[in-house]
């Protein structure tokens, strides 16, 4: 995807990547969580 939209990575740039797809957009009744080890837990739901 970066190359796609013509973007370099150069040597030594620390890169902290999400997703190795694009991100799709939420409807309504979606819930969504997420848990990190040691951190905690959040969610929510998209009513709209």
């Amino acid at each position: 995807m970066t190359a796609e939209e013509g973007e370099t990575l150069d040597s030594g740039w620390i890169v902290m990547a999400g997703g190795v797809t694009e991100a799709s957009p939420l409807a309504a009744g979606i819930s969504v969580r997420n848990t990190v080890e040691g951190l905690g837990s959040v969610g929510f739901k998209v009513v709209e």
